[in-house]
């Protein structure tokens, strides 16, 4: 069982080939609606990698963009893309690596209003996607808003993949070839965001078709706010 964001490291690695492959350009259809509908002037994007959803956050009227990922070099592609755009409305863009430092030791006592935490918390067992989401509810406003977008059980990635222990998979799978998933039902995501200290205001599920059907990407997006 892999027991902290330690044991991730090089196996990010894969991530980070993905990512610089522009298989991540385009921001997605929830972030979109998240930072429109919201309208931020303050967001962190946990796990940002080359700034996509950053980009729309500033497009939607944040003024402080804050983007932490463990891969320097999509944060390095970020910053040369984002900084001159984000600068040039009025704000400020702010990108750190969590490869050596805790999301605590970037933050200290920043509060914000907006977080996501987009395509990444799945790939994390449950018992550190809860002291992820425990840290970020941390740096919540009070009437603040989280995002987090969560593989299904029901994905099609799980039924072929290699079990590595409880709650955790290699993908075989060649577009996602050895990545390292944990698959949510609902019962364990609300689990995990009441442990987290979040009340859950929307649940919504997206499902996604690929090869004809024979590829079915299942996730579950939730937004919440600190219990206060």
């Amino acid at each position: 069982m892999r027991n902290s964001v330690e044991d991730y490291k090089e196996h990010f690695e894969l991530w980070e080939d993905l990512v610089l492959a522009g298989d991540r350009v385009y921001p997605s259809e929830p972030v979109v609606r998240f930072a429109f509908k919201n309208k931020f002037k303050s967001v962190l994007d946990f796990g940002c990698a080359n700034g996509r959803h950053l980009e729309c956050f500033s497009r939607a009227g944040a003024t402080r963009l804050i983007g932490i990922d463990l891969n320097q070099k999509p944060l390095d592609l970020a910053k040369a893309r984002l900084k001159p755009i984000i600068t040039a409305r009025g704000g400020v863009l702010e990108l750190y690596s969590n490869k050596n430092r805790s999301i605590d030791e970037i933050l200290g006592d920043t509060k914000l209003d907006g977080i996501i935490v987009y395509e990444m918390i799945y790939l994390y067992t449950p018992n550190i996607a809860l002291e992820i989401l425990k840290s970020l509810k941390s740096h919540l406003n009070e009437n603040g808003k989280i995002l987090i977008n969560f593989v299904s059980t029901d994905d099609s990635l799980k039924s072929d993949a290699k079990v590595l222990g409880e709650n955790l998979y290699e993908i075989t799978e060649p577009t996602h070839k050895g990545l390292i998933f944990s698959f949510y039902s609902l019962d364990m995501i609300k689990e995990i965001i009441n442990s987290a200290g979040l009340k859950i205001i929307s649940i919504e599920k997206n499902h996604f078709w690929l090869d004809n059907g024979a590829i079915k990407h299942d996730y579950i997006n939730i937004q919440a706010t600190p219990i206060n």
